[in-house]
């Protein structure tokens, strides 16, 4: 993931190019994915237990989870838009069983530089801010508040001057492991790919 990124940030910044983007657009994104678990606790995270055939070593991390991102931004450089993010992942179950469901909301300003070649337009964002981390398990539920942020690339397709479609992988990483927020979440790391449709106009 690091590398990928490196190079299409790169690749941004010295490839030859034609700029499309204006300065002044706003943008509307939706962005349908996935949301995979990945390291430490919070994807594997094994525990002794016993039922009736025994001693059973049963692995509470999480699994994938459909996950649905929603952004707004504004181009106040040739390569560079700022905006805000909101996403979502539905239900993150856990491996043993669907008794235990986490659900993850993020609000996140964030950045992306990107630069266009014809119709294609290479990206990397990075965004900061408020991650909200609910579990429930049978009928209770809790839910604490945590700072995460997200980094990624991606490139997408100008379909007409108004509509573009693409594709956006993003690493999130949630600072959960503290006691800021009373919370004893692993620290929780993500990744999420996604299918990318945005909507561009002047103001």
């Amino acid at each position: 993931m690091k590398k990928i990124f490196i190079i299409m940030f790169f690749y941004v910044l010295t490839g030859p190019c034609s700029f499309a983007n204006e300065v002044g657009k706003m943008s509307i994104s939706i962005m349908p994915g996935i949301s995979v678990p990945v390291a430490g606790e919070w994807t594997n995270s094994s525990l002794l237990i016993y039922d009736s055939y025994g001693p059973i070593n049963a692995n509470y991390g999480a699994k994938t989870s459909f996950a649905l991102t929603g952004a707004v931004d504004y181009r106040f450089h040739k390569m560079m838009t700022g905006g805000i993010e909101l996403g979502y992942d539905f239900k993150h179950s856990t491996k043993y069983t669907n008794a235990i469901k986490t659900q993850i909301f993020h609000l996140t300003p964030f950045i992306r530089i990107d630069r266009t070649f014809d119709h294609w337009t290479p990206y990397g964002v990075l965004g900061i801010g408020y991650y909200n981390v609910k579990a429930t398990v049978a009928d209770n539920s809790s839910a604490n508040g945590y700072l995460g942020f997200n980094l990624g690339t991606g490139i997408d397709y100008e379909l007409t001057n108004e509509l573009s479609v693409g594709l956006d992988i993003r690493w999130h990483h949630i600072f959960s492991n503290n006691s800021q927020f009373g919370g004893a979440q692993p620290d929780i790391n993500n990744i999420v790919p996604s299918v990318k449709f945005t909507y561009s106009f002047d103001i």
